[in-house]
């Protein structure tokens, strides 16, 4: 049940855990903070859930930005360059931003309704061949895909995060693939 004065208890007492557990974490240093915490930890790949599109396009644009998160190399680095070059023959360049690009040839995948088709299908196949380290997504992305990685990671709480819509989405995590 999606009960607001419910849903506003849980916020709080999520914003003061967070605050708790990583004083020095800031809202504009998360995305950043989650990455290095996750590759230093051996936790890719990882689903990182939003529960919004602004917010999915906000966290890949930081992460596109920040000269400290490598680019993908070798076999992993050309399999996104065929999966970019397979967006422009299907001419569907104009959906995408320059940031959509540098995140993903950094192994950060995005995953929102957004998005088109023909993209979705690739991030999912780039996933699944384990060639994308982080996938940032809505709640979308929990239904119904198999997308097994090891870790996944809930950055906030949102109104449409009820007890099954979170077992479907923490369900990627520990799965064989």
């Amino acid at each position: 049940e999606n009960d607001p004065s419910k849903i506003r208890v849980i916020q709080k007492t999520f914003q003061k855990f967070r605050d708790i557990a990583f004083p020095n974490i800031t809202r504009d240093s998360l995305p950043t903070s989650l990455f290095w915490m996750l590759k230093k930890s051996d936790q890719f790949p990882s689903i990182s859930f939003f529960f919004d599109r602004v917010s999915c396009e906000k966290i890949a644009k930081k992460l596109a930005d920040d000269e400290t998160i490598p680019y993908l190399q070798g076999d992993a680095l050309r399999e996104v360059n065929h999966t970019i070059s397979l967006m422009m023959e299907y001419e569907l360049e104009d959906c995408f931003k320059p940031y959509h690009w540098i995140s993903l040839r950094k192994g950060i995948g995005l995953h929102h309704a957004r998005m088109p088709p023909e993209y979705l299908l690739e991030i999912e196949r780039l996933f699944r061949k384990r060639m994308l380290l982080m996938v940032i997504a809505t709640g979308t992305l929990a239904q119904g895909i198999h997308m097994p990685c090891k870790t996944v990671a809930f950055i906030c709480v949102s109104k449409w995060l009820n007890p099954m819509h979170y077992q479907q989405c923490s369900g990627r995590a520990g799965r064989r693939g």
